[in-house]
């Protein structure tokens, strides 16, 4: 029977989600998989799309890359392909690719974000401001985890209603179990980033609090000196400018009010 035409529109959608489908002996598969290489940039992982079309006897596939460079156990299944008894084999082959692929990204994932954690350590260690561009690094990586982790559940549902739509396998239930695996590191790795992003935030709160609490100990020992500063500086008259002692009476004051407030503040436990 004909591919049904509902299908086809979907393997023309260039940006389709994860989805599974079935329409009479037609099963619509779409995937998606990362496309990286080990020293590429993760800020721009590509997640290129797998659309199978599966029937008892057929499995036809729609890939950007016709090649099968990023599917590697297929090629070794197509390379001893005489020895393949069942289709299924070659669907749980691409199956377990695109699991693979996930895998090797959170990997680079794990990577980057102890490679964060280290440049705020060492940061933190050597007293120097981190600034707004760590923050907004840490935030793009946030975004990307976000964006990881959301595909990745998305997959796992999906394929886990494909293996329910097309019956119980020991291999596919080994599939499955990996990518929940996955998915759950993927919530960990996002969990600790958005730990890392708090205590970064909470130490240059820090950092900031400190330098007010210096500022404000200074601006209350100088508040009664410069009230006193600028009471005698007025343009009046006052007795105390005939004493011969007047000064040393002004300097007195000074120093008594210093005295005071630092015993107020020890009292109140400020110092």
């Amino acid at each position: 029977r004909r591919v049904h035409g509902e299908f086809i529109k979907d393997c023309l959608t260039p940006f389709h989600l994860p989805k599974v489908e079935r329409i009479g002996q037609w099963t619509l598969l779409i995937l998606r998989y990362g496309n990286f290489s080990p020293t590429s940039d993760l800020s721009h992982t590509t997640f290129h799309k797998l659309v199978m079309l599966l029937s008892p006897t057929k499995c036809i596939t729609v890939r950007k890359v016709q090649a099968l460079d990023d599917f590697p156990k297929v090629m070794l299944l197509i390379r001893n392909w005489k020895e393949v008894t069942h289709m299924d084999l070659l669907v749980n082959a691409f199956l377990d690719d695109v699991i693979s692929s996930f895998r090797g990204l959170l990997q680079l994932d794990a990577s980057d974000l102890e490679n964060r954690e280290e440049e705020v350590e060492q940061l933190e260690r050597n007293g120097r401001k981190t600034g707004a561009t760590i923050v907004r690094t840490l935030y793009q990586i946030q975004r990307r985890f976000a964006s990881h982790r959301r595909l990745m559940r998305l997959t796992n549902d999906v394929i886990n209603n494909f293996f329910k739509l097309s019956g119980k396998d020991p291999r596919r239930e080994d599939l499955s179990d990996s990518l929940q695996s996955l998915t759950h590191q993927s919530e960990t790795l996002h969990e600790n980033l958005r730990q890392l992003l708090d205590l970064h935030l909470a130490l240059v709160d820090h950092r900031t609090n400190q330098l007010l609490y210096v500022l404000t100990i200074f601006t209350v020992f100088f508040i009664p000196l410069t009230f006193v500063a600028g009471f005698y500086g007025m343009n009046f008259r006052f007795v105390e400018y005939d004493w011969g002692s007047g000064q040393g009476y002004v300097l007195a004051l000074m120093i008594s009010l210093v005295i005071a407030t630092f015993a107020w503040m020890k009292w109140k436990q400020f110092l």
